[in-house]
Protein backbone atom coordinates (compact mmCIF):
# COMPACT_ATOMS: atom_id res chain seq x y z
CA UNK A 1 0.00 0.00 0.00
CA UNK A 2 1.68 3.58 -0.65
CA UNK A 3 1.73 5.98 1.61
CA UNK A 4 0.42 9.71 1.26
CA UNK A 5 -2.21 12.04 0.91
CA UNK A 6 -5.32 11.11 -0.87
CA UNK A 7 -8.61 13.67 -1.66
CA UNK A 8 -11.89 12.83 -2.16
CA UNK A 9 -14.77 15.34 -2.31
CA UNK A 10 -13.99 17.34 0.72
CA UNK A 11 -11.76 15.51 2.64
CA UNK A 12 -8.46 14.58 2.92
CA UNK A 13 -7.00 11.30 3.88
CA UNK A 14 -3.32 10.49 5.28
CA UNK A 15 -2.86 7.03 4.41
CA UNK A 16 -0.92 5.86 7.64
CA UNK A 17 -4.06 3.97 8.72
CA UNK A 18 -4.11 0.44 7.33
CA UNK A 19 -7.95 1.22 7.80
CA UNK A 20 -8.60 3.05 4.82
CA UNK A 21 -6.63 0.32 2.78
CA UNK A 22 -6.24 0.62 -1.03
CA UNK A 23 -9.15 -1.73 -2.89
CA UNK A 24 -8.68 -3.01 -6.94
CA UNK A 25 -11.47 -2.60 -8.64
CA UNK A 26 -12.37 -4.64 -11.07
CA UNK A 27 -14.85 -3.01 -13.59
CA UNK A 28 -16.41 -3.82 -17.07
CA UNK A 29 -17.54 -0.78 -17.76
CA UNK A 30 -15.57 1.39 -20.20
CA UNK A 31 -16.17 4.47 -18.06
CA UNK A 32 -14.30 3.16 -14.98
CA UNK A 33 -11.75 0.45 -17.06
CA UNK A 34 -8.64 2.97 -16.38
CA UNK A 35 -9.92 3.20 -12.61
CA UNK A 36 -8.50 0.40 -10.61
CA UNK A 37 -7.38 1.38 -7.16
CA UNK A 38 -9.81 2.75 -4.89
CA UNK A 39 -10.18 3.60 -1.23
CA UNK A 40 -13.33 2.70 0.72
CA UNK A 41 -13.83 5.70 3.29
CA UNK A 42 -16.58 5.75 6.16
CA UNK A 43 -16.93 7.93 9.09
CA UNK A 44 -18.83 8.66 11.92
CA UNK A 45 -20.53 11.86 11.21
CA UNK A 46 -21.81 10.08 7.52
CA UNK A 47 -22.74 7.12 8.69
CA UNK A 48 -24.43 4.92 7.42
CA UNK A 49 -23.19 6.31 3.86
CA UNK A 50 -19.45 5.36 2.78
CA UNK A 51 -17.10 6.81 -0.24
CA UNK A 52 -15.87 4.55 -2.67
CA UNK A 53 -13.17 7.11 -3.63
CA UNK A 54 -11.12 6.91 -6.69
CA UNK A 55 -7.23 6.76 -5.82
CA UNK A 56 -6.41 7.57 -9.49
CA UNK A 57 -9.13 10.53 -10.29
CA UNK A 58 -10.67 12.60 -7.87
CA UNK A 59 -13.78 13.20 -9.50
CA UNK A 60 -14.47 9.67 -9.25
CA UNK A 61 -16.53 8.92 -5.93
CA UNK A 62 -19.44 6.22 -5.42
CA UNK A 63 -21.76 6.88 -2.33
CA UNK A 64 -22.60 3.19 -0.98
CA UNK A 65 -24.58 1.92 1.97
CA UNK A 66 -24.40 -1.26 3.58
CA UNK A 67 -28.15 -2.89 1.40
CA UNK A 68 -28.28 -4.65 4.25
CA UNK A 69 -28.57 -1.51 6.97
CA UNK A 70 -31.92 -0.41 5.08
CA UNK A 71 -32.87 -3.72 3.72
CA UNK A 72 -32.81 -6.38 5.99
CA UNK A 73 -34.05 -9.02 4.16
CA UNK A 74 -31.42 -8.10 1.55
CA UNK A 75 -29.56 -11.40 0.50
CA UNK A 76 -28.38 -11.78 -2.98
CA UNK A 77 -26.68 -14.93 -4.69
CA UNK A 78 -23.34 -14.47 -5.88
CA UNK A 79 -22.58 -16.88 -8.79
CA UNK A 80 -19.56 -19.08 -9.02
CA UNK A 81 -18.20 -16.81 -11.52
CA UNK A 82 -18.35 -14.12 -10.03
CA UNK A 83 -17.08 -15.62 -6.63
CA UNK A 84 -13.79 -16.68 -8.65
CA UNK A 85 -13.35 -13.40 -10.32
CA UNK A 86 -13.30 -11.76 -6.36
CA UNK A 87 -11.36 -14.97 -5.55
CA UNK A 88 -13.94 -15.78 -2.59
CA UNK A 89 -12.72 -18.18 0.20
CA UNK A 90 -14.69 -17.76 2.97
CA UNK A 91 -18.06 -15.13 2.75
CA UNK A 92 -17.38 -13.79 6.04
CA UNK A 93 -14.47 -11.73 4.33
CA UNK A 94 -16.91 -9.80 2.15
CA UNK A 95 -19.39 -7.51 2.77
CA UNK A 96 -22.23 -6.19 -0.02
CA UNK A 97 -22.77 -2.84 -0.40
CA UNK A 98 -25.10 -0.75 -2.58
CA UNK A 99 -24.68 2.39 -4.43
CA UNK A 100 -26.64 5.49 -3.93
CA UNK A 101 -28.02 8.00 -5.69
CA UNK A 102 -28.67 11.13 -4.30
CA UNK A 103 -30.74 13.42 -6.23
CA UNK A 104 -31.50 17.23 -5.34
CA UNK A 105 -34.12 16.34 -2.82
CA UNK A 106 -32.04 13.70 -0.30
CA UNK A 107 -35.30 11.85 0.66
CA UNK A 108 -35.54 10.55 -2.88
CA UNK A 109 -32.30 8.98 -3.11
CA UNK A 110 -32.38 5.48 -4.39
CA UNK A 111 -30.30 2.32 -3.63
CA UNK A 112 -29.02 0.19 -6.64
CA UNK A 113 -29.53 -3.49 -5.20
CA UNK A 114 -29.70 -5.07 -8.67
CA UNK A 115 -25.86 -4.61 -9.25
CA UNK A 116 -24.19 -4.56 -5.59
CA UNK A 117 -20.83 -3.73 -5.42
CA UNK A 118 -18.94 -6.71 -3.65
CA UNK A 119 -15.67 -6.69 -1.73
CA UNK A 120 -14.04 -9.40 -0.49
CA UNK A 121 -11.64 -7.46 2.44
CA UNK A 122 -9.13 -10.12 2.82
CA UNK A 123 -8.17 -10.23 -0.74
CA UNK A 124 -8.88 -6.32 -1.26
CA UNK A 125 -10.91 -6.68 -4.30
CA UNK A 126 -14.23 -5.08 -5.42
CA UNK A 127 -16.41 -5.62 -8.18
CA UNK A 128 -19.63 -4.50 -8.96
CA UNK A 129 -21.96 -7.55 -10.31
CA UNK A 130 -25.64 -7.98 -11.95
CA UNK A 131 -27.61 -10.18 -9.87
CA UNK A 132 -29.37 -12.74 -11.64
CA UNK A 133 -32.68 -12.08 -9.17
CA UNK A 134 -35.29 -9.86 -10.96
CA UNK A 135 -36.64 -9.36 -7.53
CA UNK A 136 -34.07 -6.09 -6.46
CA UNK A 137 -34.64 -3.14 -8.67
CA UNK A 138 -31.64 -0.94 -9.74
CA UNK A 139 -33.74 2.59 -7.85
CA UNK A 140 -34.64 1.06 -4.55
CA UNK A 141 -36.25 3.97 -2.75
CA UNK A 142 -33.95 4.45 0.86
CA UNK A 143 -36.71 6.04 2.59
CA UNK A 144 -40.14 5.65 2.48
CA UNK A 145 -42.25 8.26 1.48
CA UNK A 146 -44.34 8.93 4.20
CA UNK A 147 -41.86 9.94 6.37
Amino acid sequence: MKKGEYRTYGFAYEMTDLSLSITRFESEYKNYTELNDFLLISNDASYPFLWFQSVEDIDTCFILIEANTFFKDYKPVINKRESKVLAIEDMKDVKIFSIVVVPEDPKKSTANLRAPLVVNFEKKLAKQIILDDDNWQIKTPLFSEEG
